[in-house]
C-alpha cells in the first residue's frame, strides 16, 4: 500500500494486520505524516487510551475520518500541517503576544 507512507487525500481503504493490538500505535506513529485516524471497535473504553498515544491531529472512534466542525480545532501533526484552525485555535496560531510597558 503506496498511501500507508504517502499522505493520501481521497476515497482508499488499506488494511493492515497486527498480531497484539499493542503493536498498533508504533505502526500509526511511525507514519510521517499524522491529520487524523480511525478506530474501530465494539469497546469505547479500550479505544480512548489508544486515541492518546496516536500522534495525529484527530482521532474518530467508530467513524469517518471526515469531520470538520467550526468550534473544533482542526489541523495535522508531523508532515500533515501547520497548526490549528477553527475557533480560537486558528487565531492562536497566528497571534504572537507581546509585552508592551509604557513609563511615563
Amino acid at each position: 500500500m503506496q498511501f500507508w507512507s504517502t499522505e493520501c487525500f481521497g476515497p482508499a481503504v488499506g488494511i493492515r494486520t497486527f498480531v497484539d493490538v499493542a503493536q498498533v500505535p508504533a505502526l500509526v506513529n511511525a507514519s510521517a505524516y499524522g491529520l487524523s485516524a480511525a478506530i474501530f471497535t465494539k469497546n469505547h473504553g479500550a479505544a480512548l487510551p489508544m486515541a492518546k498515544q496516536l500522534d495525529v491531529g484527530a482521532i474518530h472512534i467508530n467513524g469517518s475520518t471526515v469531520h470538520d466542525d467550526a468550534c473544533l480545532p482542526h489541523g495535522g501533526v508531523k508532515s500533515s500541517g501547520w497548526g490549528r484552525f477553527g475557533g480560537h485555535w486558528g487565531f492562536d496560531e497566528f497571534l504572537q503576544a507581546k509585552t508592551v510597558i509604557v513609563n511615563p
